[in-house]
């Protein structure tokens, strides 16, 4: 550029000498030249000119490069997009004038050159655009004047310079706005500025107001550079007064503070006379005032920052570094003074009172005479350490002593075992006494021996203590005895550990253990018994007293070993060691359980015996006297075969009887008792086989013999002479024939199923019988082919009788046509007749119409019995329905006039009465007309009768409305005669003259609009005064009512009591609004606008305020303390303010309590709407913490805010969550709690496991891993989800080994019911029957029989065995767990045998399992390789998802729950959900959470609302897809429209 301005100058001087020698020239010539000087300068530097030109573009276009150069260098946010379109039009200016741009002969340069100008000025345009934007971006008055000064020395073209100077002015009234918040700021924060974390209050202070100053000082230093904007302008001058203000008010508020701490110095000083120690109910604590370590901090801080500081304060911070060597010594000592006093025994403390005394008189001068300023500090802490290491030495000694000699033995004796029973062997009486004698005796000396050790570990503890303290036993004899006596009865609570241990094993082998099988019994049992069927009961052998003698013996030997144990010297009493023993109650308790627990099994061993009572009857009763009664019930044949199999049954329960049967020590063998048994079963059973050939015999006899009637009664000749009876009777036979044709099987199914029973069961059947029952279907033939030939030879006769018919027809038909014409001429329903006369027509024909009618149903069975078409009579039918008509027509028509005309005599006093409700009566009694004329064919309302009976009634109904405003009271005299003037008419108002009457013949139902205004305004009138002075008055007397808030006083609106008022208000306006609007309300328009408008106001305010206070409880509770104010302390600390300010309303609230008083004009409320944001501030950020909680613990989703804030509120204490953990789990309301030390490297001293899960009905579900309470509060719960979900997972394992042993012995469930929750015994009845299913459907053909007899013997044993349990005495629990194991197992029996659903074949039927009748089933499988329960529903799987529900009730299955069930697991499996659908009540929801239960799954149920919103239903979805929760959105239909289209692109997202 340099070079080129060079060409321009050198172009300049060449013109310039050119001149100046023309000039010259031209002066000498006389101004004779050829041509003028602008000619020849024009051709001499022509080409000059043009090329300078083009020197002048290139330099403008080397300035704008190195312009956007500069631009580009200071890397300006935001402008790179700029540079980049700038080095794109210089590339393509390089492109487009490749050649020399000095050549002022190349025209393409110049064309380049425009077409880049146009582009800078577009592209100058758009850095403008970003140069505004960029300070309307910038909201700091520093960083703005940066920006600017920034672009002011990068900019150096003209255009973009000249818009910089305008950005001045914007930035100072930026900067205006700027004060006015530091204005408000400090007004606002002054009393409790922000101070970063662990900052001293004043120099926080102090630090705050500076950095204020500095924030408003700066930017108006270098405004002050500018004189345009500090010239005269009024906003300018008003700026720097508010400037000139704050900055002396900020000096003002640093030069207050730092007087006041400067006072405070002096008297902070002071606190270093406190002496050292200070003793708190026995426990030292450093006596250094907090208020020292807070002056040195505040001393340094200020120093720092430049301001001198007070000479005591400067004493002070010298000091510091020896106060804090000081209060570490002391700290450390403090602390091993606690270390050593707490390691000391509390049974050698009073031992030990010397050694104490005198570390204490070493300490003393620290409590009493020492303090900060003293100069022997030094050698005090010395001679404390000291005294300190002497004790310790002391402390460990003994605790030495006492952990490694007295402790070990002790531990060694308690856990010796004094008897010796082995695993798996069994003994007799008498080497099982030997046994344990030998080895009592060898513990017995062992145990002397480490009781000879303790007594002299205790004597050393002894001497060591007297020894540190420098004192004699004699001194201090009774703490000496008392030790030693303490050790000595640990020694006897050893030997008694020892005791009650060996007696409790052998109470635990021995004793009563309760009803075990061989496969569940862990130890071997002792003695072996048989059970002997010994009528009239079954019997032992041996007998029990002989095993309790045994067990007493080897009791004796256990209590006999204490007796060789050596008693201690010198201590008090002189009971030994043995006789203290045999008094111990414990030991007297197991003693008593041992010498009975042989006896205590006579209760067990006798109801085992007692469940063979329940086949006593096979050996007690009589066969035939049973039978006989058996008989008496007239049984069928279905209770013939249910005899057969129930005594078929018992053959199968006998054969099911273990073989051998475990009772304590006890194993009792069955196998001559099932023999026994047997025996008599076999005999039952062929004495009902034997009767029932009996009955089947019979009811062959009695089908023969009924062929053979009819038979007979065929056989029967008829001829023309016979009467009309005789031939109907053939016929009867005849039709009889053919009718029983459709129940023949019925007859001779069940007499064959009979003999093939007796067949199958093996019972011997004569010859003749076997023979009768094969031809009993040929009989049934012969009879029928009789039967139709009889037919044939009836139909030649029917000729005759028909003739004799046909002729009586023809006459009635004349008959029936004269007497419809006699009803058309003289019927009721002529012309002119009266309704009285009507009604006697009408009985006369009503006679002669009874008696044709019976003519007419005797011929029309003559013309059926011979098979002729039967007749008409048009004209019968006509009558009969005419009669009918006319009779409920004429009947009411009656009525109703006689009863009108009787109510115009009624006085008008006497319906006046509680405002028209006399007429009320009468107008009831007429509706009552009217449900009865409406309720008439429509054929009579074509009638005239009707229409004039339905006029009269209208018309006496249509006075209802308006009598009742006459009634009103509001009426006047004066109304009446308006009244009269309207209808022309005039009577007396009298009330002994007045009736209804009168105003019936006025007709005013003719001038009803005008009547109808009358009345309305006399009670608007009326009621507008009256309303308006009863809000007058109930308002004077309407107060605010406060309610205690924590024990902080009245600080919150009873919420009950305000909404009350609230809707007054509501009330009170709408009334007032409607007096407003009426026409009515013009005499005091004024006075009802003043109250709407004070109304309208305490309304707005009073719902306001209970807004702020909702927010404000909701958020104290939060910020009250608790671990959520730890997690938002800015939050914490803005509520703080916002509770002064609502305590300050709260107050005044109280003071005046009056409702209009307060609330209408006060200023205090004025404050409201800023309190209701700053709220929303805070729970804006309470929001987002719940949110990451939520997402932690994806339950929290599916809990209200205020339940999710009680659990986080108190997360330190684990045990506040009882109360809403049953808003977390389906079926779990509390836990358990047990404590544990934790692990090294953990915190606290005693943490808290949860180790039990309890439902709502009070079952216990015992973790199989206790989950530690510790960390925050939704790990933990997430860790006791994952274990519930475990415990039940192994559970349901467990429970699945039990289907196999169910299957080889049933009796075991109920043992099953004790050892499983309800849950899994539930799981146990499903997997059992879908075992026994599938086994029989897997089965070959040869092995379904009995497989299928099987499964039916278990369905029934099962469901006798739970309706047995419903009758003994139950807890609440067990009986909704009994009743729904009864309801399901129903439910699988019904599908076995009778299946409900229509269509549905009977699974005791199918042959092959992959029919779907089997297969639609909810069946239940576990598979060991997976370990998992898998519920199968036609070909959809389902992992159970162990999901504990507790005790949970079951719905009733039915055929339509079958199919919702079959639907919804289809559309799960193709991962779709379900919408069930039907009429409100009938189970849709129900439905839905039953088959989450038998899924296991957690299921939500949510009630939806056309308040639900999408943000809500988000939230629920985003929990159930984290939980693996099932959904159930009830009434979800009830959804608004727009908000389903959002959640269904929300559930299309999951």
């Amino acid at each position: 550029i340099e070079r080129l301005n060079s060409c321009i100058e050198l172009k300049m001087c060449y013109v310039k000498e050119f001149r100046h020698v023309s000039q010259r020239l031209e002066a000498k010539t006389g101004g004779r030249q050829f041509t003028s000087v602008a000619t020849r300068e024009l051709h001499i530097f022509g080409k000059f000119e043009l090329f300078c030109k083009r020197v002048l573009k290139l330099i403008e276009i080397f300035d704008t490069i190195e312009q956007f150069k500069y631009l580009d260098e200071y890397n300006i946010d935001g402008m790179g997009q700029l540079i980049a379109r700038f080095n794109d039009y210089v590339e393509e200016l390089k492109k487009k004038s490749s050649h020399d741009p000095l050549d002022q002969s190349n025209p393409t340069f110049d064309k380049a050159f425009n077409e880049f100008n146009k582009n800078i000025v577009e592209l100058e345009s758009s850095l403008q655009v970003f140069i505004n934007s960029s300070f309307e971006n910038i909201t700091s008055t520093s960083n703005a004047l940066a920006l600017l000064r920034k672009f002011t020395l990068i900019l150096n073209r003209q255009t973009l310079r000249s818009d910089l100077e305008s950005k001045y002015m914007v930035i100072f009234h930026n900067y205006g706005l700027d004060l006015e918040n530091v204005q408000k700021m400090y007004d606002r924060q002054k009393h409790n500025p922000p101070m970063v974390r662990n900052t001293a209050p004043v120099a926080g202070c102090l630090t705050w107001g500076r950095q204020l100053l500095r924030r408003i000082e700066a930017p108006m230093t270098k405004f002050k550079e500018n004189r345009n904007i500090m010239g005269s302008q009024k906003e300018s001058k008003k700026i720097i007064r508010t400037y000139n203000k704050i900055a002396r008010g900020l000096i003002e508020y640093e030069t207050a503070y730092l007087t006041a701490w400067k006072q405070s110095v002096n008297e902070v000083k002071s606190c270093l006379n406190a002496t050292l120690l200070v003793r708190n109910e026995g426990k030292l604590y450093i006596n250094f005032d907090i208020a020292i370590s807070q002056l040195v901090k505040e001393a340094r801080t200020i120093m720092r920052m430049g301001i001198d500081i007070p000479v005591p304060a400067k004493m002070v911070l010298m000091q510091d570094q020896k106060f804090k060597v000081f209060q570490e010594q002391l700290s450390h000592a403090v602390s091993e003074y606690d270390a050593v006093l707490g390691r000391i025994l509390p049974i050698t403390r009073p031992l030990m009172a010397k050694n104490l005394e005198q570390l204490d008189s070493i300490i003393r001068p620290g409590e009493v005479s020492l303090t900060w300023t003293s100069m022997n500090i030094d050698g005090y802490i010395a001679r404390v350490h000291a005294g300190l290491k002497k004790l310790d030495v002391v402390v460990s000694q003994v605790n030495s002593i006492v952990e490694h000699r007295i402790h070990s033995n002790l531990k060694f004796i308690s856990s010796a075992l004094l008897v010796n029973l082995p695993d798996g062997e069994s003994f007799s009486l008498e080497q099982f006494v030997s046994l344990q004698e030998k080895h009592i005796t060898q513990q017995s000396a062992l145990m002397d021996i480490k009781n000879c050790e303790v007594e002299a570990a205790a004597d050393d503890v002894i001497s060591t203590i007297l020894s540190g303290g420098g004192q004699s036993a004699d001194e201090c004899a009774g703490e000496v005895a008392a030790l030693k006596s303490h050790f000595s009865l640990l020694m006897f609570k050893a030997i008694l550990t020892t005791t009650t241990r060996s007696l409790n094993l052998i109470q635990k082998r021995v004793g009563t253990r309760g009803n075990r099988t061989d496969f569940m019994q862990v130890d071997k049992p002792f003695f072996d018994v048989n059970v002997e069927l010994c009528p009239p009961e079954a019997v032992l052998h041996p007998s029990l007293e002989e095993v309790q003698k045994a067990i007493n013996l080897s009791a004796t030997a256990v209590l006999k070993c204490s007796k060789f144990i050596t008693q201690w010297r010198g201590v008090d009493g002189t009971e030994t060691f043995f006789e203290k023993i045999t008094k111990n109650k414990e030991i007297v308790k197991v003693v008593l359980l041992l010498t009975g627990g042989i006896h205590g099994l006579k209760k067990q061993v006798l109801d085992y015996l007692g469940s063979f009572k329940k086949h006593e009857h096979l050996w007690m009763l009589d066969k035939q006297e049973e039978y006989k009664m058996f008989l008496a019930q007239r049984p069928t044949l279905a209770m013939f075969e249910q005899e057969l199999k129930r005594y078929t049954a018992i053959e199968d329960d006998i054969d099911a009887i273990q073989p051998t049967h475990t009772i304590g020590p006890l194993a009792l063998g069955t196998g001559r008792l099932k023999k026994a048994l047997r025996l008599e079963a076999i005999e039952w059973k062929a004495q009902y086989a034997k009767n029932l050939h009996q009955q089947a015999s019979t009811d062959l006899t009695a089908i023969q013999s009924q062929m053979s009637e009819d038979k007979k009664s065929l056989e029967q000749q008829i001829d023309q002479s016979d009467t009309l009876e005789d031939l109907r009777m053939m016929m009867y036979t005849l039709r009889e024939i053919r009718e029983r044709e459709s129940e023949v099987d019925l007859l001779f199914d069940p007499v064959q199923e009979m003999y093939d029973m007796l067949k199958s069961n093996n019972v011997r059947i004569p010859k003749d019988e076997e023979e009768q029952v094969g031809e009993l279907w040929h009989h049934w033939r012969n009879l029928r082919a009789l039967a139709e030939r009889r037919n044939d030879e009836i139909s030649k006769l029917q000729h005759g009788f028909k003739a004799r018919l046909t002729r009586e027809v023809d006459s009635f038909r004349v008959v029936v046509v004269k007497f419809r014409e006699e009803f058309d001429h003289t019927g009721p329903m002529c012309d002119g007749v009266s309704p009285a006369e009507a009604m006697e027509r009408l009985k006369k024909f009503q006679r002669l119409f009874e008696d044709h009618k019976r003519s007419w149903i005797t011929f029309q069975a003559g013309e059926e019995l011979f098979g002729m078409p039967v007749n008409e009579y048009p004209e019968l039918v006509q009558t009969e329905k005419q009669l009918s008509l006319l009779e409920k027509l004429y009947t009411l028509y009656v009525k109703v006039i006689q009863n009108i005309k009787g109510y115009s005599e009624i006085l008008w006093v006497e319906l006046k009465q509680g405002g028209g409700a006399g007429f009320a009566s009468l107008v009831e009694e007429v509706n009552r007309f009217q449900v009865q004329a409406q309720r008439l064919p429509k054929a009579l309302k074509s009638w005239d009768a009707f229409k004039e009976l339905k006029k009269c009634i209208d018309d006496f109904l249509g006075l209802e409305d308006m009598i009742s405003n006459l009634a009103h009271p509001a009426m006047r005299e004066r109304h009446w005669r308006t009244i009269m003037n309207v209808s022309q008419t005039t009577w007396r108002l009298d009330e002994d003259m007045f009736k209804l009457g009168n105003i019936l013949e006025a007709k005013l139902l003719n001038h009803e609009d005008d009547i109808q205004d009358v009345t309305m305004s006399a009670q608007k009138e009326s009621d507008i005064e009256r309303k308006y002075k009863e809000i007058e008055k109930g308002w004077k007397d309407t107060e605010l009512s406060f309610g205690e808030f924590k024990h902080r006083g009245l600080l919150v609106l009873k919420g009950e009591e305000t909404n009350q008022i609230k809707e007054a208000l509501e009330e009170s306006q709408l009334q007032i609004g409607s007096m407003l609007a009426s026409r009515f309300v013009a005499p005091f328009r004024t006075e009802v606008s003043g109250w709407m408008t004070k109304l309208s106001s305490v309304s707005e305010k009073l719902t306001l305020w209970q807004e702020v206070q909702s927010a404000w409880v909701w958020l104290e509770a939060v910020f009250a303390g608790g671990d959520i104010m730890k997690q938002l302390p800015t939050e914490a600390k803005r509520f703080a303010q916002i509770d002064k300010t609502w305590v300050k309303i709260m107050t005044k609230a109280v003071e005046q309590k009056n409702v209009i008083g307060f609330c209408y004009d006060n200023e205090l409320l004025d404050l409201l709407p800023n309190l209701k944001d700053q709220l929303d501030q805070c729970q804006k950020q309470l929001q987002t913490y719940l949110e990451t909680k939520r997402r932690a613990f994806p339950r929290f989703y599916f809990v209200s805010e205020t339940v999710l804030l009680d659990i986080l509120s108190q997360a330190s204490d684990p045990t506040a969550i009882q109360g809403n953990i049953q808003s977390i789990f389906d079926g779990v309301s509390s836990v358990t709690f047990e404590k544990y030390k934790p692990a090294k490297g953990e915190a606290g001293q005693g943490m808290l496991k949860i180790i039990e899960l309890h439902s709502p009905e009070g079952e216990t579900l015992p973790l199989l891993e206790p989950v530690p309470c510790t960390g925050n509060v939704e790990t933990w719960l997430l860790a006791l989800v994952e274990q519930m979900c475990v415990t039940v997972k192994e559970n349901a394992k467990q429970a699945s080994g039990e289907v196999e042993k169910l299957q080889g012995y049933l009796r075991l469930f109920e043992q099953c019911l004790k050892s499983y929750v309800a849950q899994l015994s539930l799981l146990i009845v499903q997997m059992l029957w879908t075992q026994d299913v599938q086994d029989f459907l897997s089965g070959s053909k040869s092995e379904q029989k009995p497989l299928r007899e099987a499964a039916d013997r278990r369905i029934n044993e099962l469901k006798d065995m739970l309706i047995d349990m419903t009758r003994t005495e139950l807890s609440k629990k067990d009986r909704i767990n009994i009743e729904t194991l009864i309801t399901i197992h129903v439910h699988q029996q019904d599908v076995w045998r009778n299946p409900p659903g229509k269509g549905d074949t009977p699974l005791r039927k199918l042959r092959d399992p992959t029919q779907f009748d089997w297969l639609k089933q909810a069946r239940f499988y576990f598979y060991p390789e997976k370990e998992e329960v898998i519920i199968k529903i036609a070909d959809a799987d389902t992992i159970y998802c162990n999901e504990y529900l507790g005790v949970k009730e079951r719905l009733v299955i039915t055929p339509l729950t079958d199919r919702c069930y079959i639907t919804l697991s289809q559309a799960l499996a193709m991962k779709l959900g379900g919408a069930p659908a039907g009429p409100a009540g009938t189970g849709k929801t129900e439905t839905t959470k039953d088959l989450a239960r038998t899924y296991g799954k957690l299921c939500i149920v949510t009630n939806c609302s056309d308040q639900l919103d999408y943000k809500a239903m988000g939230k629920i979805i985003k929990g159930l897809s984290q939980a693996n929760a099932w959904g159930c959105f009830d009434e979800f239909n009830r959804i608004d429209l727009p908000v389903l289209s959002v959640v269904a692109q929300q559930i299309q997202s999951v």
